[in-house]
């Protein structure tokens, strides 16, 4: 398949049924609550609102109007750790080209759209108030590609994220937060209750960066490694099997904790690793999820 026609097809899948088009990474009824009315004759049983009846003592109906609007936020982690690995790409390369591959997907029709930086600070980093447009579009981009991590580096904190972002996007949205989803402080057992909060209150995607180059050791040899977040510093002695057999079983443990926790919260998600092309694998991804909702 021609990128071209992968793109297209992509951006025709992505931007959603916010206009009723398309299949979209939204869901959701689309309807916004009007009125209530008492119930008359021919009403459609199924829009009783059962609450406000017992309270009033007669049944009522609810009147929707259709919600033709997306307000979607970029939640990107720029943590220090996205600039850890080996290989020639890294966490933070594989964030910014999924990030261009999501606006550019999602800033059309006139839907919202609004960007979070987080890079382990105690406020946001940068936060662009969900807007539309081209150029909110240009203005989002622009902002992840011009931002660096602070010196000396800060761990992340999921816990204190996912905290903010419950107390302060007050309307239902579409909410896509690209991380590794690693938190120095806590576990993922610490975060997993945050994040299911805030995916009981809006439609959240989960991008889940993984480095593969980050599981590996040298093959032979004595060296220092660093951890990219906290500067702690180690020497390992490479040539010790029984320490890279505990490695592995660490980093193998330490993934699939992570991985519990993101189904555990009730959101959708998907790895993108290093390496990979991400349009191809959200193109993947929303066929998959395109087939769920059709079974």
């Amino acid at each position: 398949m021609h990128p071209r026609h992968l793109r297209w097809r992509l951006v025709r899948r992505m931007p959603g049924v916010a206009q009723g088009e398309f299949l979209s990474l939204s869901r959701g009824t689309g309807f916004d609550l009007v009125n209530l009315s008492p119930y008359q004759a021919g009403d459609d049983v199924r829009l009783i609102d059962w609450h406000a009846s017992a309270r009033s003592g007669e049944l009522q109906v609810r009147h929707l109007q259709e919600d033709r609007d997306l307000t979607c936020w970029i939640i990107a982690d720029l943590s220090a750790s996205q600039d850890a690995g080996l290989g020639p790409d890294n966490k933070r390369a594989l964030l910014l080209s999924s990030a261009s591959v999501i606006v550019g997907s999602i800033a059309q029709h006139g839907n919202r759209l609004g960007l979070w930086i987080d890079d382990g600070s105690t406020r946001s980093a940068a936060m662009l108030p969900a807007r539309t447009g081209r150029a909110q579009a240009v203005r989002i981009l622009s902002q992840l590609h011009a931002h660096k991590a602070p010196s000396p580096a800060r761990p992340s904190d999921l816990l204190r994220l996912f905290t903010q972002l419950s107390s302060s996007l007050k309307r239902r949205s579409l909410v896509i937060v690209l991380s590794d989803f690693l938190s120095q402080p806590q576990a993922p057992a610490d975060w997993k209750p945050r994040l299911a909060a805030l995916a009981t209150r809006h439609d959240l995607i989960l991008v889940h960066l993984e480095d593969p180059s980050e599981w590996q050791l040298p093959q032979a040899g004595s060296f220092v490694v660093e951890d990219a977040e906290t500067g702690e510093q180690l020497w390992v002695d490479g040539d010790d099997k029984a320490f890279r057999d505990r490695y592995a079983a660490a980093i193998d443990a330490e993934r699939a904790t992570v991985h519990r926790a993101l189904q555990a919260s009730g959101a959708r998600w998907l790895t993108l690793q290093t390496g990979q092309d991400p349009m191809r694998t959200i193109a993947h991804w929303l066929r998959r999820q395109s087939r769920r909702r059709v079974t």
